[in-house]
C-alpha cells in the first residue's frame, strides 16, 4: 500500500530503485526525511520495464512540479578503483574488462566518486531506462548500490570505538555481498552469486580465512538489502544460524541500528540501500 500524506507547498523529492525484476519509487519530504508515498512496480515476463517505467513515471504523483530532486539508484553489477587510478575515459573499458559477459549496446556506463573511501564506484543504467527518465526529469542523478552501502558502512566504521574486526554481510536475491574494512579504510568488498546457502556459506568462510579473520574474537556482521515482500527469512535465519557454528560473533544488523536517530529507518518496506542514499544525499 503505498503511503500518503500532506504534500500540499512542500518540496519533496522522488527516489527510483531500479532492480532486475522491477522498480519503486519513493516520495519523501526532505525536510525532516519522512516518507510521503512509497510505491513498488513488479515487471512481469514478457513485459518491457521501460513501457512500465514510463506508464507510471506519467502519473501526477510522480510527476508534478512539487518534486525539486530526483535521484535513481541501480542494482547493476559493480566494481570499483582506487581513486588515485581513475581516469574518466577509461571507464567504460575497465568495466567492460569486469564484465564482459554485458551487452554494452544496451547500457551506459557510469561512475560514483567516494572521496571518503577514495574509491570510485563503476556501475551502469539500461539506456532506454535513462532515456525516459531524462525526458521527465533531465536532471536526475545516479547513484549505485554498493556505492551507497559502502559509504554508510564506512560510516558505522568511523563511529565505532571497538577494536574487534568486522566482515560486513548483505544478503540480496540471488546473491550476497561481502564488505570489510580495515586501519580505516575499505580493504574489501565482492559480490557473489550464489544458489544455496550452503555456497553462501562456503564464500562467506572462505573470504573470511582469506582476510585473516578471527573465528573467536571477530564479529560478522549481516543485514539483507531485500525488498521484504522478496526475501526469504527462512534461509536468512539458516545462514545465519549455519555460520554460527563456525563463526563465534554472528549479529544481525536491523536498518533502525543502521540509521539511529532516523524516523524514516523504521519503515520496514523501505530496503536498506535507499536508506542509505536518502540519508547520504538528503
Amino acid at each position: 500500500m503505498p503511503a500518503t500524506g500532506n504534500n500540499h507547498h512542500i518540496t519533496l523529492t522522488l527516489s527510483i530503485r531500479l532492480s532486475a525484476d522491477g522498480f519503486c519509487f519513493i516520495v519523501c519530504n526532505p525536510q525532516d526525511n519522512s516518507l510521503i508515498r512509497m510505491e513498488r512496480f513488479a515487471v512481469k515476463a514478457g513485459e518491457s520495464m521501460s513501457d512500465r517505467l514510463l506508464h507510471e513515471l506519467s502519473k501526477p504523483e510522480y510527476f508534478n512540479h512539487s518534486i525539486d530532486q530526483v535521484f535513481v539508484l541501480s542494482s547493476s553489477p559493480s566494481t570499483r578503483i582506487p581513486i588515485e587510478e581513475f581516469r574518466r575515459e577509461e571507464a567504460q573499458m575497465l568495466y567492460e574488462l569486469t564484465f564482459s559477459n554485458l551487452d554494452f549496446s544496451r547500457i551506459h556506463v557510469t561512475y560514483n566518486i567516494l572521496p571518503r573511501l577514495e574509491a570510485v564506484e563503476l556501475y551502469s543504467i539500461p539506456r532506454d531506462i535513462e532515456d525516459i527518465i531524462v525526458q521527465f526529469y533531465p536532471t536526475a542523478r545516479y547513484f549505485g548500490t554498493n556505492a551507497m552501502l559502502l559509504e554508510r558502512l564506512f560510516h558505522l566504521e568511523e563511529e565505532s570505538t571497538s577494536k574487534d574486526k568486522r566482515l560486513y554481510l548483505c544478503t540480496l536475491p540471488e546473491h550476497l555481498a561481502l564488505y570489510h574494512f580495515r586501519d580505516g579504510a575499505l580493504q574489501y568488498a565482492n559480490t557473489f552469486k550464489v544458489g544455496t546457502v550452503n555456497d553462501a556459506v562456503y564464500m562467506i568462510l572462505y573470504t573470511w580465512n582469506t582476510l585473516k579473520l578471527n573465528a573467536e574474537a571477530d564479529h560478522l556482521i549481516t543485514f539483507t538489502n531485500e525488498m521484504p515482500s522478496t526475501h526469504s527469512i527462512s534461509n536468512t535465519s539458516r545462514l545465519t544460524k549455519v555460520l554460527s557454528d563456525y563463526i563465534a560473533h554472528v549479529e544481525t544488523l536491523t536498518p533502525a541500528q543502521l540509521f539511529p536517530r532516523i524516523p524514516i529507518a523504521h519503515e520496514k518496506e523501505i530496503p536498506v540501500d535507499l536508506l542509505a542514499l536518502l540519508l547520504n544525499r538528503l
